[in-house]
């Protein structure tokens, strides 16, 4: 009982650390563009966008083929920019694998007046690189409510 309690403690301590969390639903046409080759796909992905109360902004999307992009420091972190304003969230960040020398950099802009998301992600190896874009519309979604 006693460890119960102070888990449901944590974990109430660690939420409260949150200014805003908002959870949203996107359509986003992607287009990857491999060796001058463009691929183009439509996904449907949710968006958990949490402001931390020390500035630090997470985005994170739940599709393997959009990568998350945080202000929070990594040791893989090589540049961080914040251009959030209060009508959008808009992070880029630039990490280096140390083992292999890729370098992945991702940047998310979330319109939160026209509802509209924008993400560009460059992954460079040596002389590769993979560009991946994407622009769509999100809305926000209540995931406290059920729908059955």
């Amino acid at each position: 009982m006693k460890k119960f309690i102070l888990f449901m403690l944590s974990l109430l301590l660690f939420r409260s650390a949150f200014a805003e969390d908002i959870n949203l639903i996107c359509d986003i046409n992607l287009q990857d563009d491999s060796s001058g080759r463009v691929v183009s796909q439509k996904i449907r992905t949710r968006v958990e966008v949490s402001v931390y109360q020390n500035g630090n902004i997470y985005i994170l999307p739940d599709s393997d083929l959009i990568g998350s992009v945080s202000t929070a420091k990594t040791p893989s972190s090589i540049n961080i920019n914040n251009y959030s304003t209060p009508t959008k969230w808009h992070v880029q960040k630039t990490n280096r694998n140390s083992s292999t020398g890729a370098i992945s950099d991702t940047t998310i802009i979330i319109d939160r007046n026209a509802g509209t998301i924008s993400y560009n992600h460059l992954f460079t190896l040596k002389n590769n690189s993979i560009q991946t874009t994407g622009f769509g519309n999100c809305e926000r979604i209540n995931p406290n409510v059920k729908k059955f």
